[in-house]
């Protein structure tokens, strides 16, 4: 596997403590730095497809009793709501 150079600036006080918690887990800030931000990023995946795996749920992954309440199986790509509501609006008003 390829590797790239990072430079990261820390405060002075941090990287104290970065050095003495290296040592005592016998591994270098490298490796650390590398876990730490292998983590972030595995994590971050599993993130994203678990909001795929939402946003791709079909009708039919609900239970049935839900589906009985849809009225509409696709929505109408030229269906105006506002206009809609207008009309519900001087219905209910006479305006």
């Amino acid at each position: 596997m390829t590797t790239i150079q990072l430079t990261l600036n820390v405060e002075d006080g941090i990287a104290e403590k970065l050095k003495a918690y290296t040592q005592r887990q016998h591994t270098d800030l490298n490796k650390l730095v590398e876990h730490l931000l292998g983590e972030v990023a595995d994590e971050q995946q599993k993130l994203e497809l678990a909001q795929a795996q939402r946003s791709t749920k079909t009708l039919k992954d609900y239970p049935e009793w839900l589906q009985k309440l849809v009225l509409s199986k696709e929505p109408t790509p030229d269906f105006d709501h506002k206009k809609e509501y207008g009309k519900h609006l001087e219905e209910k008003y006479g305006l």
